[in-house]
């Protein structure tokens, strides 16, 4: 299970290939068949299309998500918006209890609503800081598996080929018929 767990983020990038080349297979074909196009050119049109897609959906998804917590992190930190927010969350409570609260019972509400916006701004912190690392490495992801792509896409047929040659025939027999 450990080598598992060592081994699947290196094939993740080539089995999503593989999978999106064999999902592009059917629609290649119906075009192939229409126009008379080359299937490996329209399979690897397909492939490429949909991983174009793909990532520039992670992208700006990833791109608002970093932006709305850089501007949240940065307005609670202009001026003294943490203030005015703890005098927010104080003055219910001396709604409810009368004119004004115990000098006692203020300080604590003060000092454990400083102590949560403090976690929440550290919590952002470390939220942009793992976004700064995890994007090379999406980067690279993205790189190994459009160049995976490209090659699944343009052999497929031959790679399936190699597959089927490899596994016991009993097993290639349930994969034709699935």
């Amino acid at each position: 299970m450990v080598v598992l767990d060592h081994i699947f983020p290196v094939l993740l990038p080539f089995m999503i290939s593989y999978a999106i080349a064999c999902l592009t297979t059917a629609p290649a074909i119906k075009i192939e068949q229409r126009t008379g196009a080359s299937r490996r050119k329209l399979r690897l049109f397909i492939s490429l299309f949909s991983l174009l897609v793909l990532s520039l959906l992670i992208f700006f998804i990833g791109r608002y998500s970093l932006i709305t917590v850089w501007e949240i992190a940065k307005n609670l930190l202009e001026g003294d918006k943490i203030s005015g927010l703890i005098s927010g969350v104080l003055d219910p409570m001396e709604s409810i209890f009368g004119s004004s609260l115990p000098d006692e019972i203020k300080s604590q509400l003060t000092d454990a609503a400083r102590a949560f916006f403090s976690k929440i701004i550290s919590a952002l912190g470390t939220l942009v800081s793992s976004a700064a690392v995890f994007l090379p490495k999406l980067f690279l992801f993205l790189v190994v598996t459009l160049i995976s792509l490209v090659y699944f896409s343009l052999d497929l047929e031959d790679l399936n080929a190699k597959i089927k040659s490899v596994l016991p025939e009993s097993f290639g027999k349930k994969l034709t018929s699935a």
